[in-house]
């Protein structure tokens, strides 16, 4: 049996704006200060980075002290620059050495939202497969056509959250929020593709219930 939720899941708006502050304050900002901080993460913070995106199981462990120091080595600081011949052979070559068992662009533009969050953005399947639905996006669409995708969503979503009047302090945690609108409603529509392409309402609504006391009670009772 389910446990009961503060408020209703399919307001999916809403559930993105929660769980973009609880991930981000739980995990995803020390990741991305962690990689800004040191191209080359030390072997326990590159554990946290992959536990942090679910990649563990796609990077072996007796692999992992050679994957760390190869991530270091992007030297990408725009997206303009990732449509190079030099960079997509480096992102293959890493499934090629068998440093990585899974898609090595989800990885490797999880490690590039963690060095620019305002400029790169998460590459899984739930949000390309959100776009695809939406027509933004074709099947074999590559990393760089996702952002451009992903650029357009987030306009939307930006408009949308001006339209409810959802903005970042509603959703401070302990009472913590993002540094400006701009970096809350990036996360914000990273969360909501999610749950657009085929992530669980529920489950993701599970995490968001743990963290309601952590909210202000004025948002939590907004929802309730």
């Amino acid at each position: 049996m389910r446990k009961p939720l503060f408020f209703d899941p399919a307001n999916r708006l809403a559930l993105a704006c929660f769980e973009a502050s609880r991930a981000w304050f739980d995990g995803e900002k020390s990741c991305a200060e962690a990689v800004q901080k040191n191209c080359e993460l030390p072997r326990e913070k590159f554990k946290d980075f992959l536990s942090i995106w679910g990649l563990a199981r796609t990077a072996p462990k007796n692999r992992r002290d050679e994957l760390a120091p190869k991530l270091a080595q992007i030297r990408i600081e725009d997206p303009s620059d990732l449509g190079s011949e030099a960079f997509s052979s480096f992102v293959e070559k890493l499934y090629e050495d068998r440093l990585t068992t899974g898609r090595p662009y989800s990885m490797v533009s999880k490690y590039l939202f963690c060095k620019n969050p305002l400029k790169f953005s998460p590459y899984d399947r739930y949000a390309r497969r959100a776009l695809y639905e939406r027509g933004e996006l074709t099947r074999d669409a590559g990393y760089v056509a996702f952002l451009k995708a992903f650029e357009s969503f987030h306009t939307d979503v930006s408009e949308d959250l001006k339209k409810a009047s959802l903005t970042r302090d509603m959703f401070a945690i302990d009472d913590k929020q993002f540094d400006t609108e701009r970096e809350f409603s990036r996360r914000v529509a990273d969360k909501y593709l999610m749950l657009l392409g085929g992530f669980g309402e529920y489950r993701m609504a599970a995490e968001v219930n743990k963290a309601k006391c952590r909210f202000p009670s004025e948002t939590v009772s907004r929802f309730s």
